[in-house]
């Protein structure tokens, strides 16, 4: 249930209220009937809402009968659910009138739409740009602090020697704000104003930003120390962030500050701040207690008795050297002084702690420092250094938490020792994993290998945290942000150029990174001062001032300076401008032509597309201008350098697909002649094609004589381009010249006929062409059959120079086990167990391996399926060679050879494409049927070896066959037994008693991954043969040629119905007349 706060009385009960009472209320106006029963208002109120109030359950407020037990009387009430939605409209109607002073929250919804009809009338959008808002943002907030600090003498303490720029005077403003916001407690009244009910006895507390109500007085704000700064881009924030660390440093007791470098420069110089300076002005965290955290855990007992371990050595690494180690005075343990000791001084005296004990000691009270703490960007960290080294001197103690640091430990007695402490985002990002919250509770049965690094960075109480480019923790849901809201700080500022880089919601981030939440809660607060903001801004008649604004939250923890706010004290030169202009040369004048057309036409194709009316521009959404823009941003980068993409084709510079690669000037010629030469290529093959096409009609219509003149004409293209890089498809040319002979063969005798010699060079032509298109084919393929060949002569020989095979080595390891004794055989088999819980965790397998009779089982059964699969193996490829050792064209082959050759290919063929071949229509009417025959259909030699590799693979290798692609999936790793063995001999090498069987077991091992590979080199082997199959399929199918369909149902791309075949060469004649015109 919804908590209920009572608001006010609105009435009493007739017959239960007093004579004075009705004496002063009962009129007419005064009485309504309500749940049956009269009411007498003790105000006026509007009765008509009561019934809506009585019946809605999802409304704020609700009707209440109640009882005074004092007055003993009946009375009805107002009350407020908390955590309810919005109030409704007669929500807000009715807390106006029960309340005398109640006004509307900031940013009420009927206020935002009488100012967006105000100004749609005005011709203005609401929807601002944001840059504008910024504008007016960082403007406003500036004027805000001048006009507080009109009235006020900013006298800015004297800087130390060891300072040495001169600040501007925008600079000596800001780091007097600095000092104010670190030594000055800010408080404030919260955000809530008290509301006094109409009856005289209610008072309540409502939020200025929302509809949040509460019945006890808020308390007030206190802005905590620190705050935003973000001055703009090169006004020097650096400086004055160095400033502000010089003039306002931690002043801590003896028995807790540690010998810096800056407490030596100056320390009685008038510029330094101590004892009767800003000692007094200091915030109530700087109290401090006369012992460290440190000293007080030398003399404590260990909370918890820790549990015992085989060795004193814990370290944070794994290493179990003895040698260079230190001793933790609390726990005792040790740890390696290069892993501790290495950015430590202290790590080898009487007061080192251990990381584990740091962290104890910290979660009851910090480590308090008077370091301060700067977190930059990698690529700005030695920037920051040299800064420090070039304006502090003698220069600040700087220490670099960098990778190499945190990867090991330094205490955080030996951090707090240094003035600054930098470190980087990235770094951040991985240190979060060492803070508690990464930390198990979870009870191991082994004992830790290694003490968990925690971060030091969390054990220390900084003075002063810096977070420069601070909106790279805008976000909250990074772990950077995670981190550095953890780190304990007395102040907290993030340094940042561009505060605002989407929206004024990225203040959020950084105002809780400092600590200042009450402007973001709740969180329909915060929206209502930025709309009642943008109204303020973008408003076309005078707006009423809020009660609270934007400017008024920020002013108190952000400061802001803009260059053309102090334009006259930066006393910059004016500025000369130099224009160069560039002349492109031939080739970029080429690039930039054809450039410039594709993207034009780019351009005018997509906002055809998207922008129907003059009025579509006003709807579009950002992601759709984005692709209308970018033929411009194309145009724009071809320009500076030429840009192409990684697309290839006619195509290839549209700018719909991105850019990928910018040339150089010496790759630009390269480029557009590739891109040429692909173009002409394209062209080429569709002129061929063509030419072929029309020779098929004419054959179709029984003009061989035309026929055979357009084969020639593909011919002759290919002899006019011989000798360029730009040339006819071999396919195509196989294709004339195929059909080139089958017209003459088939053609009537008054046809004139070509020479013998003439079509005897054409057959010679063809088969050359075949064999240039196999060749690559079966070269390939034979330098694979020579690979599994040595692979198998390999194997034979590792095999024949073993002593004994595998499965009665195994038997032997097996025996020698037995004769050792049970623990051995044990630890063996737990070892089984822990390497394959994770790899093989759900085998069968797994059940059986309870005894090593169970582990012999498992690799008899193995074994003798391997050499199965082995021999079928060896017995298919060899029952192929008739195919492998023939694969040429068919002139170079015998008879007989080529008609197995043939039977063979025609026999994959139908096994691989049937479905090809079929119509897709058919193939829908019939699916069902269709698949029953494919799975009696029999399968072809080039399948069966596939099943059968397929087999051998997931033998030697944790594979499975998927049954859709039949295709094995998983990784290379090695199967079930293979790994079984390789772990039995790993374990058995490093016990004395098998010593003698290392040789043995390294020689079997070799041997089984020499069949490995072979079952490797096999796979290939078989893609290939596949390859030539399909080349010799490629070969058949150019010379088809386009024939006659005899019905509709037969039409496909290469049949045509007779009707097309006129239409197509009437077309053609009047391409032919007007090429001639």
């Amino acid at each position: 249930m919804h908590k209920k706060i009572f608001l006010c009385k609105i009435a009493v009960e007739d017959n239960s209220a007093t004579q004075q009472s009705i004496e002063n209320y009962m009129t007419t106006s005064n009485s309504f009937e309500w749940d049956d029963k009269k009411w007498t208002k003790l105000f006026p109120f509007p009765t008509d809402l009561l019934s809506k109030l009585n019946t809605n359950v999802h409304h704020v407020l609700t009707l209440d009968k109640c009882i005074d037990e004092i007055k003993a009387e009946n009375f009805l009430a107002v009350s407020y659910n908390i955590n309810r939605a919005v109030p409704s409209l007669e929500d807000q109607y009715i807390l106006s009138n029960i309340f005398k002073n109640y006004k509307t929250p900031i940013g009420e919804a009927k206020d935002i739409e009488n100012f967006n009809e105000e100004n749609d009338a005005a011709g203005s959008k609401h929807n601002l740009i944001q840059e504008y808002v910024t504008t007016a943002l960082y403007d406003t907030l500036f004027e805000k602090h001048l006009e507080l600090n009109s009235g006020n003498k900013q006298k800015l303490p004297i800087l130390p020697d060891n300072f040495r720029p001169t600040l501007c005077d925008y600079q000596a403003r800001t780091v007097h704000w600095l000092l104010e916001r670190e030594m000055n407690i800010t408080i404030f009244p919260n955000y809530y104003i008290q509301l006094q009910a109409r009856d005289g006895e209610t008072t309540v507390y409502k939020h200025l930003l929302s509809w949040h109500i509460q019945e006890s007085e808020p308390a007030p704000i206190k802005v905590p120390a620190g705050g935003i700064l973000a001055d703009e881009m090169g006004l020097g924030k650096t400086v004055e962030m160095l400033a502000l660390l010089l003039l306002h440093q931690r002043q801590l007791s003896d028995a807790t500050s540690f010998p810096r470098q800056s407490d030596l420069c100056n320390r009685n110089g008038p510029g330094f701040l101590s004892g009767q300076g800003l000692s007094t002005l200091q915030n109530s965290a700087d109290t401090t207690s006369d012992t460290t955290p440190s000293e007080t855990l030398y003399n404590e007992e260990p909370e918890k008795k820790r549990k015992r371990r085989s060795t004193n050595l814990f370290c944070i690494c794994t290493r179990k050297t003895m040698t260079e180690l230190c001793t933790c005075k609390r726990c005792k343990f040790q740890q390696h002084a290069k892993c501790v000791g290495g950015f430590d001084v202290n790590a080898n005296n009487d007061s080192y702690l251990c990381p584990n004990c740091w962290y104890i000691t910290t979660q009851k009270s910090l480590l308090k420092a008077a370091t301060t703490f700067i977190v930059t960007p990698h690529t700005i960290k030695g920037q920051w250094i040299s800064e420090i080294n070039r304006h502090v001197a003698p220069a600040l103690r700087v220490f670099d938490y960098n990778e190499l640091v945190a990867a090991n430990w330094i205490s955080p007695k030996e951090l707090a020792t240094y003035d600054v402490v930098l470190t980087d985002y990235s770094l951040l990002r991985r240190e979060i994993y060492h803070t508690s919250a990464y930390v198990s509770d979870r009870v191991t049965r082994n004992e830790q290998r290694s003490m968990r690094r925690l971060s030091p960075l969390l054990m220390i109480e900084w003075w002063r945290v810096c977070l420069d480019e601070a909106q790279m923790v805008e976000s909250n849901s990074t772990n950077v942000a995670a981190m550095v809201k953890q780190l304990p700080a007395i102040n907290r500022w993030a340094i940042t150029g561009t505060p605002i880089q989407r929206s004024i919601d990225d203040l959020c981030g950084l105002l809780e990174f400092i600590g200042f939440t009450e402007p973001l809660t709740p969180p329909t607060g915060w929206k209502a001062l930025v709309d009642d903001f943008v109204m303020q801004q973008n408003a076309v008649n005078d707006h009423d001032k809020a009660e609270l604004t934007l400017v008024d939250v920020l002013q108190r923890c952000m400061w802001r300076t803009c260059k053309s706010k102090v334009d006259a004290e930066l006393q910059i030169p004016p500025q000369s401008d130099q224009v160069h202009r560039i002349r492109l040369s031939n080739l970029e004048k080429l690039f930039y032509t054809e450039q410039h057309a594709l993207c034009e036409s780019s351009f005018q194709h997509v906002l055809r597309k998207h922008l129907g009316n003059a009025q579509g521009i006003l709807k579009i959404s950002p992601i759709i201008m984005k692709i209308i823009l970018q033929p411009l941003l194309k145009i724009r980068q071809s320009c500076i350098i030429p840009v192409v993409n990684t697309g290839s084709g006619q195509h290839k510079g549209s700018s719909n697909v991105p850019q990928k690669q910018f040339l150089q000037p010496k790759d630009l010629h390269a480029h557009l002649k590739y891109t040429n030469e692909f173009e002409c290529k394209s062209e080429l093959r569709t002129m061929a094609s063509s030419y072929n096409g029309m020779a098929a009609i004419y054959f179709i219509r029984g003009n061989y004589e035309q026929s055979i003149k357009h084969y020639e004409m593909v011919l002759r293209l290919a002899r006019d381009y011989k000798d360029i890089n730009i040339s006819v498809d071999s396919l195509l040319q196989i294709h004339a010249l195929h059909n080139i002979q089958q017209a003459c063969y088939i053609s009537p005798a008054k046809v004139k006929q070509l020479s013998a010699d003439v079509l005897s060079k054409y057959e010679e032509d063809c088969n050359a062409l075949e064999w240039k298109y196999l060749e690559p084919y079966a070269n390939t393929m034979t330098t694979m059959r020579t690979t599994c060949s040595n692979a198998e002569d390999t194997l034979e020989r590792l095999e024949t120079n073993l002593d004994v095979p595998l499965l009665e080595f195994t038997n032997m390891l097996a025996e020698k086990i037995s004769e050792v004794n049970d623990a051995f055989a044990i630890a063996l088999l737990n070892r089984f167990r822990d390497e394959f819980a994770t790899a093989f965790g759900g085998n069968p397998k797994l059940e059986q391996l309870q005894s090593i009779s169970g582990m012999l089982y498992i690799l008899v059964m193995w074994y003798q399926k391997v050499e199965a699969a082995q021999t079928h193996l060896n017995r298919e490829f060899k029952n192929l060679k008739f195919y492998t050792m023939n694969v040429t064209v068919r002139s170079k082959n015998t008879p007989a050879i080529w008609r197995d050759m043939t039977k063979f290919i025609r026999s994959v063929y139908d096994c691989h494409l049937n479905d090809i071949l079929d119509d897709k229509k058919d193939r829908e009417k019939n699916k069902s049927k269709l698949k029953s025959k494919k799975s009696k259909l029999k399968l072809c030699k080039l399948c069966l070896i596939r099943n059968a590799l397929n087999d051998y693979e997931c033998l030697l290798f944790n594979k499975v066959v998927d049954e859709a692609t039949n295709m094995t999936e998983g990784l290379e790793n090695p199967s079930f037994e293979v790994a079984l063995i390789k772990v039995l001999f790993g374990f058995l090498r490093t016990k004395g008693a098998f010593i003698s069987f290392s040789q043995q077991m390294d020689r079997h091992w070799e041997a089984i991954e020499c069949r490995q590979q072979l079952c490797k080199k096999l796979i290939k082997y078989w893609i290939e043969i596949e390859y030539t199959v399909k080349a010799y399929d490629e070969l058949d199918m150019c010379k088809m040629r386009i024939s006659l369909a005899e019905n509709e149902e037969e039409k496909t791309h290469f049949k045509l119905l007779d009707y097309e075949v006129i239409t197509l060469i009437l077309l053609y004649f009047l391409c032919e007349d007007f090429m001639n015109l």
